[in-house]
């Protein structure tokens, strides 16, 4: 497979030769590995490996501060890189940070683009780090979100004529609330329909949720072409509810009455969510970064461990 990957690779640079150092462009995208990726995301960039510290400067970057952008080549890297970043996420990088271990790359957010998938971070792996693998390639993961389109999945619904909905619970998507008795949404319904509701039909009440997705991808920068490839990506999600209700009137009309909703905020990291899934090893940056680099070194494809692909949804998501 990675022997593959290199001829096809050698093709591309064979290809590029007119084009600029360290650019990235649409007729680059490649797919070396198993597994489904949104096309803006499989964007092969060729950016430089961060570069080493001096003897001196690791000194330095030992202090509590962790100031390797204050070094000279670490700080034109940073600037060089940013711009390989957004020509080929068309994503404006907002800051560079670093901590411990990674020097972190942040995105400006485009509200209208929600759900075609964007970058939040993108955080390079700094060699010095005693997270890095003893290996000579390098690593960084990119932070990929997006939203479902709407309140697209149906979570749970009951329904119930008014004066039978005491002992009925509706399911609703959260970490805390385990049901919702039907017959409070219902009595909140019927408050707005006044005298024109019909009585003797069922009412309906519905829990919609939205979900915000981020995954997070591990690359590798190939040893002997210089891409950064893919080769790890695990996920999350966050739910949003909305409850609603169909009440018929007396001339059998139907009428959907929203009971409440909920809304992501910002929109590109929500923290207001009702519930929070998590595939396993999400929140654990160094270990998608290792299985990224075993994936690639053992010529093992795509590690995937997600709920959608970013940029991807369709009506059967999640």
């Amino acid at each position: 497979m990675k022997k593959l990957t290199s001829i096809f690779l050698s093709l591309i640079l064979v290809l590029a030769m007119s084009i600029p150092a360290f650019a990235a462009f649409p007729d680059e995208r490649i797919q070396p590995c198993n597994g489904p990726y949104p096309s803006e995301f499989v964007v092969t960039t060729n950016e430089a490996a961060m570069p080493l510290l001096s003897e001196a400067a690791s000194r330095r970057a030992a202090l509590p501060s962790h100031d390797t952008l204050s070094v000279p080549a670490r700080a034109l890297w940073a600037s060089e890189t940013s711009e390989v970043l957004e020509r080929a996420y068309e994503q404006k990088v907002t800051g560079v940070s670093e901590d411990t271990n990674y020097i972190i790359f942040e995105y400006e957010c485009d509200d209208s683009k929600l759900e075609e998938g964007q970058l939040l971070l993108t955080k390079y792996l700094k060699p010095e780090s005693n997270l890095a693998a003893t290996t000579s390639a390098s690593t960084k993961l990119n932070y990929a979100w997006g939203w479902s389109s709407g309140y697209s999945y149906k979570n749970d619904s009951k329904s119930a004529l008014a004066n039978s909905s005491g002992n009925i619970f509706l399911s609703v998507f959260s970490d805390t609330v385990t049901g919702l008795p039907v017959g409070t949404v219902i009595s909140a319904a019927l408050s707005l329909m006044e005298a024109s509701a019909d009585y003797s039909r069922p009412i309906s009440v519905t829990d919609w949720v939205k979900f915000y997705y981020c995954n997070k991808i591990g690359y590798v920068k190939d040893t002997n072409f210089g891409y950064w490839l893919p080769y790890a990506q695990v996920g999350e999600r966050r739910g949003f509810n909305k409850i609603e209700s169909i009440v018929y009137d007396t001339y059998g009309q139907p009428h959907t009455i929203g009971y409440m909703e909920e809304t992501g905020i910002p929109s590109e990291n929500p923290r207001n969510s009702a519930k929070v899934e998590k595939k396993s090893h999400y929140d654990d940056d160094a270990w998608i970064i290792s299985k990224a680099l075993s994936q690639y070194q053992n010529d093992a494809g795509t590690y995937s461990q997600i709920y959608a692909v970013v940029g991807h949804f369709t009506e059967t998501m999640p």
